[in-house]
């Protein structure tokens, strides 16, 4: 190995690892950003509704279709679901997940949760809802379901044009330094054996006639 490429690869292996970092921050912040979203999603969406009567089954599948999401209405004090787009048994796994509140209670990100093999992130509010059996102004815990490629797919529009541009930089930078290790090879080649350098340059200057030779030949 000459001193050029000793002096190169770990530049290069430096670079890669510096990119590599780079990219790993960024796809965790644009997660996390997305995931931060969704919970706006759902705190807007909860004031949107507070007050409404949930009593009927097609608010909810509504809210479905418009947000591609599960929906689940459930009580904070008995961790109970009363109201879902959910079938029973995803219903009953919710009512476990809600019962370990470490997993469950924090509301500021979408917590993971997995049922019948699909994945989701789970967001919540609580609001008041008139729910029939249950004492008006009383809060309930309103959740919104992303499934997991709902997430992959918000994950790619944001995260392949980073990709993108970060590769376009990549090539960049190697088609620079390509260039400059053609250059320096010139410069040495140069150095080393002067006089092909000035047989090139006499070549040169018998290819390009003077300019008031260009003139004569002209007229």
């Amino acid at each position: 190995m000459n001193i050029r490429n000793r002096n190169i690869i770990p530049f290069f292996l430096l670079f890669a690892a510096v990119f590599g970092v780079t990219i790993a921050v960024c796809v965790h912040l644009v997660s996390r950003a997305i995931e931060e979203r969704f919970v706006s999603q759902v705190n807007d969406l909860a004031r949107t509704i507070s007050g409404f009567p949930m009593t009927e089954q097609y608010l909810l599948d509504r809210i479905r279709d418009a947000f591609n999401a599960d929906v689940a209405v459930s009580d904070p004090a008995t961790r109970k679901v009363l109201l879902t787009t959910l079938n029973d048994a995803s219903r009953r796994e919710f009512e476990g997940w809600l019962s370990r509140p470490k997993e469950s209670s924090d509301h500021r990100r979408a917590a993971p949760f997995s049922t019948g093999g699909r994945e989701y992130r789970v967001a919540f509010a609580e609001t008041v809802f008139p729910i029939h059996g249950h004492s008006e102004g009383r809060k309930m815990r309103f959740s919104l379901l992303f499934p997991g490629e709902v997430i992959a797919a918000e994950q790619s529009r944001v995260i392949v044009p980073l990709l993108l541009a970060s590769a376009a930089g990549v090539s960049s930078v190697a088609e620079e330094s390509r260039v400059a290790r053609r250059s320096r090879r010139g410069s040495v080649r140069a150095i080393q054996n002067p006089a092909a350098g000035r047989r090139r340059s006499r070549y040169r200057d018998r290819k390009t006639p003077a300019p008031g030779r260009m003139r004569s030949q002209s007229q």
